[in-house]
């Protein structure tokens, strides 16, 4: 497989890299309010369902799917029950973005994906490895009918080794799930993500690449059966040996969710080559 050198895939990003436009300050809002809050069911419920209505109009939209938006940075307070590196960057320099994509597959057939051991799935291209364990909840429940209901959750430890701008950089995540059914009866899974500790290149024997920080929301909610619409809110900072503008580090991260969402739909129809 021919690898970009960091050169060249700056290049490459730099036509996408333009300003996109910021969140409206609900979903800006509603984004850190689950992750702040995705402990709490019953807090998650009901920012599910506020958001709801956004991802079923403008949520739907071209800019929000095909661009997608930026946020503002997390705070210390809505980060404090999680562990991530304290020191070497602060938050206030997180680049953050929102994307929405609507997937032909069920939110049964993602379900069945998200305990999966292998994850190298989500983006095939990139991960050298991106191996899961699922530490807490049960997978034969969670992958139950009434999973929903029940508000069933796992969470997950997550090895990975990821490409990044050419380089490889290997880090740690907790990603944990949990099913939810919004006010009006619709279900949804919600996820959380962040990273414990910062991940370096050991390819330029200095770790000068570095994924230093990297928070995230991934949602997938069913409007009406067999019908998915997807979200995530991603939150990262990445050190490298060539300084990065903040618009081409969002670029970067919302082209990266995106394609994520179209690999996941790309797997599914590997798996059930009949089709939903």
């Amino acid at each position: 497989m021919r690898i970009l050198t960091l050169g060249g895939l700056i290049l490459l990003a730099t036509a996408c890299a333009r300003s996109r436009a910021p969140a409206d300050d609900d979903i800006d809002g509603l984004s850190r309010f689950l992750f702040q809050n995705w402990e709490d069911a019953r807090d998650v419920t009901d920012a599910m369902s506020n958001l709801s209505t956004w991802l079923e109009g403008p949520g739907r939209g071209e800019e929000a799917q095909n661009d997608g938006f930026v946020l503002d940075a997390l705070t210390a307070e809505e980060v404090e029950d999680v562990e991530y590196p304290v020191g070497r960057i602060e938050l206030e320099d997180l680049v953050g973005a929102v994307v929405t994509g609507e997937s032909e597959w069920s939110i049964d057939h993602h379900a069945e994906l998200l305990p999966m051991e292998d994850q190298t799935w989500n983006a095939p291209r990139n991960y050298a490895h991106y191996n899961r364990e699922v530490i807490e909840g049960s997978v034969d429940a969670f992958l139950a009918p009434p999973a929903a209901e029940e508000q069933e959750l796992i969470r997950t430890d997550n090895d990975v080794m990821q490409s990044r701008l050419g380089v490889r950089i290997p880090y740690t995540l907790r990603k944990d799930y949990r099913w939810v059914t919004t006010h009006d009866g619709a279900r949804a899974i919600i996820g959380r993500t962040w990273a414990p500790n910062f991940g370096c290149s050991s390819s330029d024997g200095e770790g000068g690449n570095c994924l230093e920080l990297s928070f995230s929301v991934d949602l997938f909610y069913e409007p009406r059966p067999g019908e998915t619409i997807r979200m995530t809110a991603s939150w990262n900072r990445l050190t490298l040996v060539v300084e990065l503008g903040e618009d081409l580090q969002i670029a970067t991260l919302a082209n990266g969710m995106i394609k994520v969402f179209e690999d996941t739909d790309a797997f599914l129809w590997e798996l059930y080559p009949d089709g939903p």
